[in-house]
């Protein structure tokens, strides 16, 4: 993989990881986790909704295109 060539810290976790490296990732997410999800939490629901609305929008015309 050429994104793995390039960070070797990445390289190690995903082709050939261990026990403590996962361990070190999970601790790593429960301290960011809490602290970044105030900040990304608006960020996703507007991910939501702007896909809700893409969907709503491509509906319609296939319905009357279809005859539905």
């Amino acid at each position: 993989m050429a994104l793995c060539d390039d960070i070797p810290v990445f390289e190690d976790i995903v082709v050939g990881g261990n026990l403590m490296t996962g361990l070190a990732i999970g601790v790593g997410a429960l301290v960011v986790l809490p602290l970044a999800a105030p900040l990304l939490r608006p960020v996703a629901k507007t991910a939501i909704k702007g896909g809700i609305l893409a969907y709503r929008g491509a509906v319609v015309p296939l319905r009357v295109l279809l005859g539905g």
